[in-house]
């Protein structure tokens, strides 16, 4: 399983299911309060064993799950150097 399926997976887990895999999508149509987007951002750090830190809240590419991924991706790489 990729980043990006491993990302949707975080999705269901707060009760979105997403219909269409395989297109970019924007986080925000999906979530419906800041309560969601958090429990969401938890879930995404549990499922990989990340952090995320302060400065990715205000990030416009954590708004897509392209973007996310991509961020997720740079996270896992800079645990392993």
């Amino acid at each position: 399983m990729d980043t990006r399926e491993r990302i949707i997976k975080c999705f269901s887990h707060v009760g979105v299911l997403l219909e269409d895999t395989h297109v970019d999508i924007d986080i925000n149509d999906y979530i419906e309060d800041s309560f969601m987007y958090i429990q969401f951002m938890v879930e995404v750090e549990q499922e990989f064993s990340i952090e995320f830190p302060d400065e990715v809240y205000t990030l416009d590419s954590v708004k897509s799950l392209n973007g996310l991924a991509e961020i997720v991706s740079e996270l896992l790489e800079k645990q392993h150097t």
